[in-house]
């Protein structure tokens, strides 16, 4: 139902009719016969400028519509979409996937109420517009006019939560998944609880899986980010309050309580704020772990140290790997960095760059019981007692 003098609401169910939805029709289509597809890897075009704009048969998905030849620039609004037909495509289709690479930017289509900001296209402000929470509100008042009443509200409503259940159901076959969520624009009060309480929910049903990439992060494309910390990004510029530190610990627990239950994971990688009782209970628990990447991975707790936790490593894992880059924690009431070659202190001069290796090799070793004691993990105590030894 429209009202008088505004454009009509598009919807799962109602498309404005053009060459570019019988396309979109086609596409669904013509992935089922691909039966032997066995990995997806999505790219973001948003990353990339230089191939932003690739098309299948002339038709760019985005928030207005399907338009022939678009060129609406880059905007992960529109690749969320572009990512959620592809991937609603592949998952339905009867193929032979095993494996998963995704990236998506913010909330993309993680709830129900972020999917219909997507599907919704007349109701998007414009393309590069960035739908946060606090919007969202405003919009739901004028759409449930629009779209009919409550009744319809939850009728549709109802329709987007089951396709997102199916995308979720469809990973139970998978072996493996990578998965990265940027988090640099969720800056919305419950926005980053809700997309990893989506997540959660979708590693629910990805109780096959034998290889994990878990990225909560900003800057979640690369695992190479320099300097990049949680705590000076968060605790310096946000200047957090207790509910703040409150939410990562539930954002923690969300993304985490899943992956306790995926007894066959042999490989695990997982980069963002961790409470330390919830990853001791996971190093715990995953018995068939072999090989385990902690990668920009931060201790809310401000009781907890990686002192602990690699002792519990040491004690209580069988491992085959174990890589750990930039890893902090509260030290002494002060924020503390360790294990990044990229750090300041390890870059001053040659030497310290040269030491680095051996200061990395030394943690590793004792986590993986090559070694009996654990080394000083503070990387200036590490570098002074390395000159005593060289002058005695």
């Amino acid at each position: 139902m429209a009202v008088p003098g505004r454009p009509a609401l598009i919807t799962t169910q109602e498309s404005r009719p053009s060459d570019a939805r019988l396309v979109l029709s086609v596409f669904t289509t013509s992935i089922n016969p691909l039966n032997a597809v066995r990995n997806l890897k999505y790219n973001p075009a948003f990353e990339d400028e230089k191939h932003w704009g690739q098309r299948w048969r002339k038709i760019e998905f985005h928030p207005e519509g399907l338009v022939n030849w678009g060129s609406f620039g880059v905007d992960p609004t529109i690749d969320a979409l572009q990512l959620y037909i592809v991937l609603r495509a592949v998952l339905r289709a009867p193929n032979r996937l095993q494996a998963v690479e995704l990236f998506t930017r913010g909330h993309a289509f993680w709830s129900p109420a972020h999917l219909r900001s997507l599907l919704d296209w007349t109701t998007t402000p414009s393309p590069h517009s960035y739908p946060y929470n606090s919007h969202m509100n405003e919009w739901l008042e004028g759409w449930i006019d629009d779209i009919g009443g409550p009744l319809r509200v939850i009728q549709y409503s109802e329709a987007l939560t089951r396709d997102l259940v199916r995308i979720e159901r469809g990973l139970a076959r998978l072996s493996r998944v990578e998965l990265r969520v940027d988090t640099i624009w969720s800056e919305e009060p419950g926005e980053i609880e809700t997309i990893a309480q989506a997540i959660s929910h979708m590693l629910g049903e990805a109780t096959n899986l034998h290889h994990l990439v878990l990225v909560f992060r900003d800057h979640a494309i690369s695992d190479e980010c320099g300097e990049y910390t949680f705590f000076d990004h968060i605790l310096a510029q946000r200047a957090p309050c207790q509910e703040t530190v409150q939410q990562s610990m539930r954002v923690s627990s969300s993304l985490l309580s899943r992956v306790f239950h995926l007894k066959s994971l042999r490989h695990l990688h997982l980069s963002f704020a961790v409470v330390a009782d919830h990853l001791r209970a996971l190093i715990r628990d995953l018995t068939q772990l072999r090989h385990l990447e902690l990668r920009y991975v931060a201790l809310w707790s401000r009781e907890d140290c990686w002192e602990d936790i690699l002792q519990h490593i040491a004690h209580s894992c069988n491992l085959e790997h174990l890589g750990l880059r930039a890893l902090e924690d509260i030290h002494a009431g002060q924020p503390r960095l360790i294990l990044c070659p990229e750090a300041s202190i390890w870059q001053t001069d040659a030497v310290n760059v040269a030491t680095y290796a051996e200061y990395e090799d030394a943690i590793i070793c004792f986590a993986m019981r090559k070694s009996e004691s654990l080394p000083v993990l503070q990387p200036d105590e590490f570098l002074q007692r390395k000159r005593a030894h060289f002058r005695s």
